[in-house]
C-alpha cells in the first residue's frame, strides 16, 4: 500500500508538470463518460429494469403477429382465449376512452379507462384506498361502479379518505367509487382518471357490431407460477385456431384458410417495442463515440510515454520490473480517469435528463431520469476500465530492462508511429459509421417533414367529441347532434368552414373495412380498405381536392340512397382502367352497398408512410360513430375557441369539449421521435468528427515533430515548401483511405439494422455515403494544415546544426 500511495504522489507530480496533457484526456474522458452515462440512463430504464408491477416477468401481451397494435382483440375472442387459457394463465382486457365527468361543475373531458374486472388482479396492483372491481360488475347492466387514481384524487377531491361510496356522473350516467388506486399507478403511460368495468360496452362499436368480433381490446396475461412462455403459445395458437373454427363469421376470425398470427411477448418488451430500436442506434452510437474518444486520449498517453522514454528507460536499466512501470503508469491514469468522471457527473446529469426526455417523446412508457448510485458506480466502472487500459497501451513500444539500447536513450518510435496511425485509422472508420447515420437520419427526416402530404394542414383546429353511449343511443340522436353543432359553430364570425370526420386524414387511420366490387370478376377475397365517415364541407376545411364526381351534400342523409367517395388509390386498385362513378361497391362486415359519387384525392397514410392507403369516405349521417373530431378552419383559432366550445355546449350542456388542438401542432408532436433520433446521432456524429481532427492533427503533429531531421535533410537537397506539404498531405491520405475502406462496409452493414426508423431512405444511398466521406476527408485535410505549414516552414540550417 505503501507503494501504491508513493506512485500516486508521483502521478499527480507527473500530471502538474504536463497540464495541457491533463485537460484534453479529462475533456475527452468527460464527454465519453458523459454520453455513456446519459445513454445507460436508458437502457437500465427500458431493458434491465422490470416494469413496476409484482412479479413483471411472469406478465405477456398478446397480439395477432410481430408489431401487431395494442388495440387488436374482440371482447368474443378475449372471452374465449381467456377460459381456453385458465390452466397456465389469467387474462385480462383493457381498452381506453375519453369521457364526459360531471361533479358539482360543468362538464369536462377526462382520460378513462375500460378493464375486466380482474385487470389490477393480474397486473398484482390492490387499490390504496377502498376495492377493484368484482365479476359481477363485468357485464353489460352492471352496477355502475368506477375507480379513480390517485392523482385524479389528489387534485379533484384534495386526497379526501370518505370519496368512498360518492356518487359522480360519467357520460351521464351515475357511478359510484369504490376504490382509488395506489400513487403513480399507470397503464401503458396512459394517464387515466376515472376506470371502469364492463369492457363489453364501447363508444366505438355498437353492441351488434361488438358480438360480431370488432376488435377495440388490449389483452395481457400473467402466468401462474410453473408455466412457461413456451407452453402459452402453443395454447394460445392452438385456441386461436379454435376461435377462428368456432366463429367463422366474426371480423376476427380472418379469412378461411389464412395462417395463426396469434402471438405472445413478454409485457416489457411489448411496452418498449417502438423505442427498442431507436434505443439500440443509440447506444451503438454512443459506443463508437467511446471508442474514438478512448483513440484520442490512447494516442495522447503514446505520445506521452514515448516523450518519457529516455525516462521509463533507465528505470528499467535500473532494475525495474515491467510490472512495476505498468503499475505506475496504469495508477496516473486511473488517476485521471477517476477525475474526469467526478467532474463527469453534472454534465451526466443534464445529458441523461435530455436523452430521457427526447426518448419519452417517442414512448411515455419512459421512466423518469435519475441519478442514483446504480449510475455513478456505471461512470466510474468506465473509468476505472479505461485507465487501466490507457495505462497498458504504452507498454508495447517502451524498452526493456535488458535493452542496451533503451540506456543509449533509442526509442520504438516506428512501431509507436505505426500503432498511433492504426488508431487513427480505427477513428475514421467509426467516425464514418456515424456520419452515414446521421446523414441517413437527416435525409429520412427531411424526406418526411418535405413530402406532400395531401392535406392543407395550416389553420385547421381540432376539437374531439365523444359522445356520451347513454344519451345518444341511436343513429338519429347523433347525427342530429354533429349537425347542429356544424350550424352554429359554423355562423361564428372568423370560421371559414366547419365539418366532423369520424378520424383525421394523415392524423389517424381509418377503420379497416372488407371491399367487395359489384360485378367485379377479380377475386377480391381478403381485401380491404380504410374507411372515415365525414360531414358535407370535410373536403373543404382540410383541403383534399376533388378529382371527379361530386362531394356530399345535404340530402344524403340516413333516409337517402347508400353512397360512398373513393380516393385515386382506391380507384387504381379496385377499378383499374375504368370509371367508378355510378359503380357500387360492398363494405364492412355487415355488406353495405353503396354508389361512388366522386373521386378525391391521395393523402399519405402517415408520418411513417410517403404512400397513401386506398380509402372511401362515407356520408356522417349513414354511418355516424361515437367518438368523433369537429375540424374547423379559421382565421385564427386563439380569439375564436372559447367561442366554439360554448356554441357545442349550447347543443348540449352536458357534453364535454376537449381543448382545441391546432393540426400542424399534432403533426410537429408527431415529428418529435424522427426528430430527436435525428438530434442526437447528429450529435455524437459532430462529436465524433471533432475528436477524429483532433486525433488526426494530434498524430500529423507528431509524425512531422518525429521527422524532422529527415524533413531538413530534403529542404537541403532541394525540395521546396509545396513537396513537404504534400509529403504530410500523403500520410494523411493513407490514413484517411484505409479508414474509409473499412468503414465503408461496416457502414453499409449497420444501415440494415436501423433500416426501420428510416423514411423513403435507403440505407446505403451512395449520395448520403459520398457526402459522409466527403466530410470526412475535409476534416482530415483541414486538421493536417497546420502541421504541414509548420513542416514546410522548417528551417534545414536549424536542424542540421542540432544533429
Amino acid at each position: 500500500m505503501g507503494g501504491v500511495i508513493s506512485d500516486i504522489r508521483y502521478a499527480v507530480r507527473q500530471l502538474r508538470q504536463a497540464p495541457a496533457f491533463a485537460i484534453a484526456v479529462t475533456l475527452t474522458l468527460i464527454l465519453a463518460i458523459g454520453a455513456n452515462t446519459a445513454i445507460f440512463s436508458v437502457v437500465r430504464a427500458v431493458l434491465l429494469q422490470p416494469l413496476p408491477y409484482p412479479d413483471a416477468g411472469r406478465l405477456l401481451a398478446l397480439g395477432h403477429g410481430q408489431g401487431s397494435p395494442w388495440y387488436s382483440f374482440s371482447y368474443p375472442s378475449f372471452q374465449f382465449l381467456r377460459e381456453r387459457l385458465a390452466p397456465v394463465a389469467d387474462l385480462a382486457a383493457y381498452d381506453d376512452e375519453s369521457i364526459s365527468f360531471t361533479d358539482r361543475s360543468e362538464p369536462v373531458r377526462l382520460e378513462g379507462g375500460r378493464v375486466s374486472a380482474n385487470f389490477f388482479d393480474v397486473l398484482g396492483v390492490h387499490p390504496a384506498l377502498g376495492r377493484g372491481f368484482q365479476g359481477e360488475e363485468d357485464r353489460h347492466g352492471a352496477t355502475p361502479v368506477a375507480v379513480l387514481s390517485n392523482r385524479f384524487w389528489r387534485q379533484r377531491y384534495d386526497s379526501d379518505p370518505n370519496i368512498l361510496g360518492h356518487t359522480v356522473t360519467v357520460d351521464g350516467q351515475a357511478f359510484t367509487v369504490v376504490g382509488v388506486l395506489p400513487y403513480e399507478f399507470e397503464f401503458l403511460a396512459q394517464p387515466v382518471d376515472v376506470w371502469r368495468s364492463r369492457i363489453v360496452d364501447t363508444r366505438t362499436y355498437a353492441p351488434a357490431s361488438v358480438q360480431l368480433g370488432a376488435v377495440y381490446l388490449t389483452v395481457i396475461a400473467r402466468l401462474h407460477p410453473g408455466a412457461t412462455l413456451a407452453q402459452f403459445r402453443a395454447m394460445l395458437s392452438a385456441a386461436g385456431l379454435q376461435y377462428r373454427a368456432a366463429n367463422p363469421g366474426n371480423r376476427d376470425a380472418g379469412a378461411p384458410g389464412s395462417p395463426n398470427l396469434d402471438s405472445a411477448d413478454p409485457l416489457q418488451q411489448k411496452v418498449f417495442a417502438n423505442v427498442h430500436a431507436t434505443l439500440i442506434l443509440l447506444w451503438g452510437a454512443v459506443a463508437c463515440l467511446l471508442a474514438i474518444a478512448c483513440a484520442n486520449v490512447t494516442n495522447l498517453v503514446l505520445a506521452r510515454a514515448t516523450a518519457r522514454q529516455r525516462d521509463i528507460n533507465v528505470r528499467f536499466a535500473l532494475g525495474a520490473s515491467r510490472w512495476r512501470i505498468a503499475r505506475q503508469l496504469i495508477i496516473e491514469n486511473i488517476l485521471l480517469a477517476a477525475l474526469s468522471a467526478v467532474l463527469s457527473l453534472p454534465a451526466s446529469a443534464w445529458a441523461m435528463h435530455s436523452v430521457v426526455a427526447a426518448f419519452q417523446r417517442i414512448s411515455a412508457s419512459v421512466p423518469p431520469a435519475r441519478m442514483d448510485a446504480g449510475l455513478m458506480f456505471f461512470a466510474f466502472a468506465i473509468a476505472t476500465g479505461m485507465g487501466v487500459l490507457f495505462g497498458l497501451a504504452p507498454l508495447g513500444v517502451l524498452g526493456g530492462a535488458n535493452s542496451q539500447l533503451a540506456v543509449r536513450g533509442a526509442s520504438s518510435s516506428r512501431l509507436s508511429s505505426r500503432l498511433r496511425g492504426g488508431i487513427v485509422v480505427a477513428q475514421m472508420a467509426i467516425c464514418l459509421v456515424l456520419l452515414v447515420g446521421a446523414g441517413l437520419l437527416l435525409g429520412s427526416f427531411a424526406r418526411m417533414v418535405g413530402m406532400r402530404s395531401g392535406l392543407r394542414s395550416d389553420h385547421v383546429t381540432m376539437f374531439p367529441l365523444d359522445l356520451m353511449p347513454d344519451r345518444y343511443q341511436n343513429t338519429s340522436q347523433s347525427v342530429s347532434f354533429f349537425d347542429e353543432v356544424i350550424r352554429r359553430v359554423g355562423t361564428i364570425p372568423g370560421v371559414r368552414a366547419a365539418a366532423i370526420t369520424s378520424r383525421v386524414n394523415f392524423i389517424q387511420s381509418g377503420l379497416g373495412y372488407r371491399i367487395g366490387i359489384e360485378g367485379s370478376q377479380h377475386d377480391l377475397a381478403g381485401a380491404r380498405a380504410f374507411g372515415r365517415s365525414v360531414s358535407a364541407d370535410y373536403f373543404r376545411v382540410v383541403g383534399i381536392p376533388l378529382v371527379r364526381g361530386r362531394v356530399f351534400t345535404e340530402h344524403d342523409t340516413a333516409n337517402s340512397a347508400r353512397v360512398v367517395i373513393a380516393n385515386d388509390a382506391f380507384v387504381r386498385r379496385f377499378f383499374p382502367g375504368a370509371d367508378p362513378i355510378g359503380r357500387h361497391i360492398v363494405y364492412s362486415g355487415e355488406d353495405i352497398v353503396c354508389e361512388v359519387v366522386g373521386i378525391v384525392g391521395d393523402v399519405r397514410a402517415g408520418f411513417d408512410s410517403p404512400a397513401p392507403d386506398e380509402e372511401i369516405y362515407v356520408p356522417l349521417a349513414q354511418r355516424p360513430w361515437l367518438a368523433a373530431r369537429l375540424v374547423v378552419r379559421t382565421d385564427g383559432i386563439e380569439t375564436i375557441a372559447a367561442s366554439i366550445r360554448e356554441r357545442i355546449r349550447s347543443v348540449d350542456p352536458e357534453q364535454a369539449v376537449a381543448d382545441a388542438t391546432p393540426i400542424d401542432e399534432i403533426i410537429a408532436h408527431r415529428l418529435g421521435r424522427p426528430r430527436s433520433t435525428m438530434l442526437i446521432v447528429t450529435l455524437f456524429a459532430t462529436a465524433s468528427l471533432i475528436l477524429a481532427a483532433v486525433g488526426i492533427y494530434g498524430v500529423i503533429a507528431y509524425s512531422v515533430a518525429q521527422r524532422r531531421k529527415e524533413i531538413g535533410i530534403r529542404m537541403a537537397l532541394g525540395a521546396d515548401s509545396g513537396r513537404i506539404r504534400a509529403l504530410v498531405f500523403r500520410h494523411t491520405a493513407r490514413l484517411v483511405a484505409v479508414g474509409l475502406a473499412i468503414g465503408l462496409p461496416i457502414s453499409l452493414v449497420a444501415g440494415r439494422y436501423y433500416a426501420s426508423l428510416l423514411f423513403d431512405v435507403q440505407p446505403g444511398d451512395p449520395k448520403i455515403i459520398g457526402a459522409a466521406a466527403a466530410i470526412l476527408i475535409g476534416v482530415a485535410l483541414a486538421a493536417t494544415h497546420m502541421p504541414s505549414a509548420r513542416a514546410a516552414n522548417v528551417d534545414p540550417l536549424v536542424v542540421l546544426r542540432s544533429e
